[in-house]
Order: structure tokens, then C-alpha cells, then sequence
């Protein structure tokens, strides 16, 4: 039934009232005018039916058009108001993948016509997994139509020749990660032979049957590891790849170069000496020496140091022939002679050396016991070290660690614990470059708790921070050497002074941008001519640590700065931390802070 619309309805009602809704007036007898027609309404039209009169109705044909109509899209003004299919047309595009982003020309339809997306841009639609705002895949495809192909998902990669999944450091290429034929290591010394690296697991197997072609043997690949690290320097080419575990061994090193790598770390790869000598020895047998050797993510521990003797002879009153035998110990748990080595996130826990003695063996014969490096010694080395911790040791010289003419580059290295009559923490001869370095907890029976200086040594240091020492004095230059020290913290306790300077005049000393203070109110030079507080920015406040026991313990002490620290943003003005702002005094200010 067509609707009724209400004007019509109003004018039906009026002309129906006029005509038969009133009662006829009662006659009065007399005669009525004539009726000319004049008041008669004229007839309403609405030819499609839909309530809305002809004069009214923009399509007086169709009841479905009418002013408020509802408008459908259907190419008609539904509703009379001038417009066609207002706010029901979309606009589409050809969408042949089916993944809602279309490409070519726009086309404009009702929605059941639309047979497209209502999105375009896409830049491949014959890929689905291809449209803006897509993930991007490292697959040489621009998945998210951005105009760039695997953006920041290229990392270096190395060619992997022989297939053993270490890469050849030469042959390098920014690729995709699983690219074939590409790793994403450069770990391989000899891509041409599958064993190297030679490969170590604590619980590998070691078979010295079926050797390649090569004569080299197939074990060492990574699923045929060595159990012996010893084993797999013996047969790799240089790389030696040692999975994490604890191996029970002593290692000599140094007739061919080699890299030793430990990937998971030092917390979780240890290697335990046998008992007959240092851990690790490194010295070319040939005497050709200076051969390359890396130590990298090991823990060394356990060692009992390298014992040479020697005896000279010579007449005395009691027998014609009287002995003196020298007994000398080296290097608790690593030594080195000779060597190019460099250590790289290395723990070195040191070992009890016998002390200075002397014996009497019986009555022709006397024994003089000397040692050197409870934890370290090097002698005419060339030796880099990052990242790497010196735990304990006791020795005569150099506690810690003893660095024999060397000449030496530290980063971030710390040196704790060590025990011995003169250099708890470390004695040096040579030159040495050391940035951020700790020396912490060390003790002396007589001089130089912390640091030893020998004759003739040149020593720079920036950012170092020397606490917790015991001992004469914690810091001792000898004669002619030179010690140049910046940004540091410097602090005594216990020790009676914090610097001695053996001769006046023979050495060149220097202390600028650093915190230097004797919080046991002793002096801090021995000589007070050698005071060094006056050097350019030097202050001399409680450094204030995050924690500081000085209990000779220094697992219990965190030795970063606390917020409030005196020591913060006051080094070297020309210097910077990682933040950008002005370095910070002691063993984690500078740019290389961050350890």
C-alpha cells in the first residue's frame, strides 16, 4: 500500500468537513441562493501514490522518490534534494591478489559493485604478501611499498667456502641473514678446510682417525667437536672455537698464531690448569718468538706459575766447590714470553707463589726462592688487553699481575686482590696505555700496594680509580720513570700514603682532573714536595662510591659514582661521557665508561 503523505491527508480532511461533515442549517422558510461553484477545491493529484502531491514530488512517477525519502544508490534523487546517491557511492580499485590494496585508475560504483579494494598503492598485485604498511622480509622484495628493498634488515654477512658455518674475514657483503652460502660470523682461518675452526666441547670426543685428503683430520668440525682445547690448537689452521664448559687443562701456545674464543663467555667457559704449571703459556719454541696469539670469553684459574732453575758454582773455604741454586717462579696461571698476545673478556684468577727466601740445602748449598706475577707474567711482549679481570694472586713482585719490558695496551681492565712484598696490583716495566682501569683491594708488605713503577717505565693513565690498598704506599715511581695520570680517582685508606716518588728529581709525575685524597688523614705523598693535589683541576673529596666496604673484599664494593658524587661531570673539560656531558672522574667516566 503506497504512503500517505500528511499534506495530503490535511487536505482531504478539509474538503471532506466542507462537504458531508457539517449538519444541513435548519430551513427558515425562505429560498437559498443558487450554487455557482465557486467554493469547490480544487482536486489533489499524486499519480505514483507515494502520499506526496504531483506539484510536490520531484519524480511524481516513482513512489520512491519524495522529498525525505530514503536515498538508495541507484542513480536517482531519492529524496528530492538535488543530489544522486550522495555519501553511497565508493571508490575502488583492481585488487588481483585479494590482499585489500588495489592499483590502476580509480572507479566510482555502488557497494555491491564494487569489485576491488578501496585502498590502492599496491606495488605488486600479483603478490599478496605485498602492500603498503606490510612487514618487510629481508627478500630482496619491497613488502611494504615504500620504495626501499630490505631496509635495516641487511647486516654483514661472510662467505662460508667450505661450508662449516664459520665465515672467511676477507669476503664480506651486506645480505640478508640465511643468504645462502653467507654467515654471520668471520671466524674461519682457512676457508678452504672444513676442521677450522677446530671445534671444542666439554663433552666432545677426540679420534685421531680418518684424516682428509688434506692430511688434516674431519674431527673439530662443529658437530664432530674435540673434547681438548690443546688437541684442536694443534690441528686448526688459527681459529679455535670452544663451546661453554668447564676443561681441565695446561696450554702452550705460541708456535703458530691462533685465536682462541670462548662465544659464551667467560661466566660460562673455564679452563683449570692440571696442577704442573700455568694455565696458559705462550712462547715460540723455536725462538723465533712474537708469534700472534687471542684470548677471547675464558676464565683461566688454577694455575701453580712456571719454576726455572738455575745453579752457579764457585770455591769456597769449606769445600773446593760450593752451590747456589735460584729457584725462580712465573705467572701463576698465564706467562708469556716473547709473545704478541691479546686478551679480550678474560678472567684471570691468580695463584700463591712462593715468597722471597732463602734456603740453606746443607752445608755447601744455599737456595735463593724469588717469584713474579702471582696471576700474570709477560716478558718483552707486545700485549692488548680489553675487558679483562685479574683476580688475586701472590707473588714476591707483582702480586696481580708483573708486565716485564712490555709494552701494553689496558681498556677497561681491572686488577683486584693481589698480594706481594712490592706491587700488590700490578709492577710494570715498559711503556703502558691504560684507559678506564680499577686497581682495587690490593695489598703490599713494603711498597707500591696498587701500582709499581720501575726505572726507565713511561705510564699513562685516564679514568682510573685506585682504592682499598694497604700497604706503604699505594702508588711507587721508581727513578727515571714517568707517570702520567688524568681523570682518576686516587684513593688512600689504610696506607700510609697515598704516592711515593723513590727519587726527587729522576722522575716526571703528574696528576690533572682528578679526585686525590687520603681518607685515612695520612699524607698524600710520602715527600710532600711530591704532592701531587695541586696539579690543574685536581680536587680531594670522598670520591663517593655506590658502595665502598674497604674490608679488603671487593666483591662487596661497587665502585660507580653515586648521583651526588663530587667526582661527577669534574674531569677533563674537553672530555665526555657516553651521555655527551662532561667526563667523570675514575674507572667509568670518559667514552669508555660503559663496562
Amino acid at each position: 500500500m503506497p504512503t500517505v503523505h500528511p499534506v495530503v491527508v490535511a487536505s482531504w480532511l478539509v474538503v471532506l468537513s466542507a462537504a458531508c461533515g457539517q449538519d444541513a442549517p435548519e430551513s427558515s422558510g425562505e429560498e437559498l441562493p443558487a450554487d455557482t461553484g465557486g467554493d469547490t477545491a480544487d482536486p489533489v493529484v499524486d499519480s505514483d501514490g507515494d502520499g506526496v502531491p504531483d506539484d510536490q514530488d520531484c519524480d511524481p512517477d516513482d513512489a520512491t522518490v519524495y522529498e525525505g525519502a530514503p536515498e538508495n544508490c541507484d542513480g536517482l534523487d531519492n529524496d528530492c534534494d538535488g543530489e544522486v546517491d550522495e555519501d553511497l557511492l565508493l571508490t575502488w580499485y583492481e585488487d588481483l591478489d585479494g590482499d585489500g590494496h588495489g592499483t590502476g585508475a580509480a572507479r566510482t560504483d555502488c557497494a555491491e559493485e564494487v569489485e576491488g579494494a578501496l585502498v590502492d598503492g599496491d606495488c605488486d598485485d600479483g603478490d599478496a604478501s605485498v602492500y603498503p604498511g606490510a612487514e618487510e622480509h629481508c627478500n630482496e622484495i619491497d613488502d611494504d611499498c615504500d620504495g626501499e628493498v630490505d631496509e635495516d634488515l641487511m647486516e654483514p654477512q661472510w662467505f662460508d667456502g667450505d661450508g662449516d658455518g664459520y665465515g672467511d674475514a676477507a669476503l664480506e657483503a651486506e645480505l640478508c641473514p640465511g643468504t645462502e652460502g653467507f654467515v654471520d660470523n668471520d671466524l674461519d682461518c682457512d676457508d678452504g678446510w672444513a676442521g677450522d675452526p677446530a671445534h671444542v666441547a666439554a663433552d666432545g670426543s677426540f679420534d685421531a682417525l680418518s684424516p682428509l685428503l688434506t692430511g688434516k683430520p674431519v674431527e673439530g668440525r662443529a658437530d664432530q667437536p674435540l673434547s681438548s682445547i690443546q688437541e684442536a690448537v694443534d690441528r686448526a689452521v688459527g681459529c679455535v672455537y670452544v663451546d661453554a664448559g668447564a676443561y681441565t687443562e695446561e696450554l702452550e701456545l705460541g708456535l703458530d698464531p691462533v685465536r682462541i674464543w670462548g662465544p659464551a663467555g667467560r661466566e660460562s667457559t673455564v679452563i683449570r690448569g692440571l696442577g704442573s704449571g700455568p694455565v696458559v703459556s705462550v712462547e715460540d719454541p723455536s725462538g723465533t718468538g712474537f708469534v700472534p696469539v687471542e684470548l677471547e670469553g675464558l676464565t683461566l684459574a688454577d694455575g701453580t706459575g712456571r719454576l726455572d732453575t738455575k745453579e752457579s758454582m764457585y770455591h769456597c773455604n769449606i769445600d773446593p766447590i760450593c752451590r747456589t741454586e735460584y729457584y725462580v717462579w712465573y705467572g701463576g696461571t698465564l706467562h708469556g714470553f716473547e709473545a704478541v698476545l691479546t686478551l679480550r673478556e678474560v678472567r684471570i684468577e691468580g695463584s700463591t707463589l712462593p715468597d722471597y727466601s732463602l734456603q740453606d740445602i746443607d752445608a755447601w748449598t744455599e737456595r735463593y726462592t724469588y717469584s713474579f706475577g702471582g696471576a700474570v707474567y709477560l716478558q718483552t711482549t707486545r700485549t692488548t688487553w680489553e675487558d679483562v679481570e685479574v683476580v688475586g694472586g701472590s707473588a714476591h713482585w707483582g702480586g696481580g699481575v708483573y708486565l716485564d719490558d712490555c709494552a701494553a695496551t689496558f681498556r677497561q681492565v681491572e686488577i683486584s686482590g693481589g698480594v706481594a712484598s712490592t706491587g700488590g696490583g700490578l709492577a710494570f716495566y715498559g711503556l703502558l696505555d691504560w684507559e678506564q682501569g680499577l686497581l682495587s683491594a690490593n695489598e703490599s708488605q713494603e711498597e707500591a700496594a696498587a701500582l709499581w713503577v720501575r726505572s726507565d717505565s713511561i705510564v699513562t693513565a685516564r679514568w682510573l680509580t685506585v682504592v682499598g690498598s694497604a700497604g706503604v704506599d699505594d702508588i711507587h715511581l721508581e727513578e727515571f720513570g714517568t707517570l702520567e695520570v688524568s681523570d682518576a680517582i686516587l684513593v688512600a685508606s689504610s696506607s700510609e700514603a697515598l704516592i711515593a716518588d723513590e727519587y726527587d728529581g729522576g722522575t716526571a709525575f703528574s696528576v690533572t682532573w682528578s679526585d686525590v685524597v687520603h681518607l685515612g688523614g695520612g699524607p698524600i705523598a710520602s715527600d710532600p714536595v711530591d704532592d701531587p693535589s695541586w696539579g690543574t683541576g685536581n680536587i680531594s673529596e670522598d670520591p663517593g662510591f655506590v658502595a665502598f666496604s674497604d674490608d679488603g673484599d671487593p666483591t662487596d664494593d661497587d665502585l660507580h659514582l653515586d648521583a651526588s658524587s663530587a667526582c661527577v661531570d669534574a674531569g677533563d673539560p674537553t672530555e665526555s661521557d657516553l651521555d655527551g656531558t662532561r667526563s667523570d672522574m675514575g674507572a667509568y667516566g670518559g667514552p669508555g665508561g660503559d663496562w
